[in-house]
């Protein structure tokens, strides 16, 4: 990660987690189990 800018290192993370989010909120309240290991 040397040499890259830390402000698009963090604004990728966030994306990352918006992703993981956006995933665990897509999923129907049958997969409470999904929802716990996309979380974990």
């Amino acid at each position: 990660m040397a040499g890259t800018d830390p402000f698009e290192a963090l604004a990728q993370d966030h994306r990352k987690v918006l992703a993981l989010l956006d995933g665990i909120e897509a999923t129907d309240s049958a997969t409470v189990t999904w929802r716990a290991t996309m979380l974990l």
